[in-house]
């Protein structure tokens, strides 16, 4: 569980990588980072690992700051990035402020998307836009 905490000014606010089963992200402000919260498999796995997260009641924001560490695969202004994970769920989540809202790649379903229970919940309300560094 990862709830109540604070994260600014990082390369990623919270990254959880092939954390599954009982992993809840939960009322976190994850705010002028370079991207704010990902939950990814690690593609060397044979099987995508990722799986079951919750993620939820968040404020993601402004993350697309210059003055942060840069991000390893080079992630700019991504409020929440999903990559390979499945039957996630994201609830009542606010994404505003950055340059790309909410994303998914490599997902069990056909191109990534949401077929094959990718991710449900009541989504992401996403306000606001931004540009490139």
């Amino acid at each position: 569980m990862v709830r109540d905490d604070i994260a600014e000014l990082n390369a990623v606010g919270y990254e959880g990588t092939n954390a599954s089963g009982d992993m809840y992200v939960v009322g976190n402000r994850l705010v002028g980072n370079r991207v704010g919260l990902t939950t990814d498999s690690d593609h060397q796995e044979k099987l995508l690992a990722q799986q079951g997260a919750v993620v939820a009641g968040n404020l993601v924001a402004a993350n697309q700051q210059a003055a942060t560490p840069e991000q390893a695969d080079g992630g700019w202004g991504i409020g929440i990035g999903v990559d390979g994970g499945s039957s996630n769920q994201f609830l009542y989540n606010r994404v505003s402020g950055g340059a790309r809202g909410a994303g998914h790649r490599r997902g069990p379903g056909a191109g990534g998307g949401s077929a094959g229970g990718y991710c449900a919940g009541a989504g992401v309300v996403r306000a606001g836009g931004g540009g490139q560094p």
